[in-house]
Parts: C-alpha cells; sequence; structure tokens
C-alpha cells in the first residue's frame, strides 16, 4: 500500500472511470481499483449513489452491487458541515438552482463533509482543469475543499498518488 488516504469519490470521478477506463481494456486499473474498494480507502455518499443510480449503464449496475458496502448516509457531524458549508452565500452555487426546484439531491456538499469528517481527500473533476490543476474563479467540488482545508485531487493525480502505472 503507497499510503492510508481513504478517498471519497464525487459522481464525476465515477463517471470518469467508467468512461475511459473499460474493464476489457484496462483490467489492470479495475484490479487496482477493486482492490483500493476492498481495502475500504474508497468511499462515497448516498448523493452520489442517488445521482449514478438511474443512468442504466455499467455504473448504475456496480453502485447496485456496492451500494451497502461503499455508499454511505451523512452521520450527524457531517450534517452539521454541510449546513456550514451550505451557509456561507458562496458556497451555496455547489447546488444549481435547478436542484433546488426539483428538490433534487446534490452530492457535493456531502461529499467535502465526508472527505472533511473522515480527514480523508475528495476526488472529483469539478473545478480542475484539464492538466488536474484548480480553476480559479469558479465555484466548484475542488475550490470549495480548498478553501475549507479539505484535500482534493482530480481522478488522474488521485491514480498518481496511489502510484498506478497502466
Amino acid at each position: 500500500m503507497v499510503n492510508d488516504m481513504i478517498y471519497v469519490f464525487d459522481t464525476s470521478s465515477f463517471v470518469h472511470a467508467f468512461r475511459y477506463y473499460k474493464e476489457d481494456i484496462f483490467p489492470s486499473f479495475w484490479k487496482s481499483f477493486h482492490a483500493i474498494v476492498k481495502a475500504k480507502r474508497l468511499t462515497s455518499v448516498m448523493q452520489v449513489y442517488q445521482e449514478v443510480a438511474s443512468y442504466g449503464n455499467n455504473l448504475s449496475k456496480w453502485a447496485n452491487e456496492n451500494k451497502k458496502f461503499l455508499f454511505t448516509e451523512p452521520d450527524e457531524n457531517e450534517q452539521q458541515i454541510v449546513q456550514k458549508i451550505l451557509s456561507d452565500a458562496h458556497n451555496r452555487k455547489l447546488v444549481p438552482v435547478s436542484a433546488h426546484m426539483k428538490n433534487v439531491p446534490t452530492a457535493d456538499p456531502f461529499v467535502i463533509a465526508k472527505a472533511k469528517n473522515i480527514s480523508g481527500c475528495a476526488v472529483a473533476e469539478d473545478g480542475f482543469n484539464s492538466k488536474g490543476e484548480l480553476k480559479k474563479n469558479v465555484v466548484k467540488l475542488a475550490s470549495v475543499c480548498k478553501k475549507l482545508d479539505v484535500p482534493c485531487l482530480h481522478f488522474n493525480n488521485f491514480m498518481r498518488q496511489e502510484r498506478w502505472k497502466f
């Protein structure tokens, strides 16, 4: 094991993995991915599950198979962190107006709260440029993580940190 960091995956990173790393083409990626899940070093939140469950693809199927093991409901401390995140008017931009209007769950504040609560690292595509660098002047998961001093990595930098090579 390279380190003992626990990663909290956002929807965007699961989508990235399932879209670009097809199991029949990248079996060694999936061996490493499943190993880190089995070691309980990768987790997520129920709001991410709710976002991906209805996709009707391999990600949905995988999420359903791993629902009880991988996706957690926020505990009391995480709920308080979410409230703190959303009490800042700037951070409320994490939740699109359409989500408010439709009462649709939005995972970003919960991913951040879980990462903060467990001293983990959020993994997301949101808020990073194509080089995995933080975008400036946007309110996305990565920028709110930075503001709250929560580690956050782009998916490719997550793989680099784990020293995965394929």
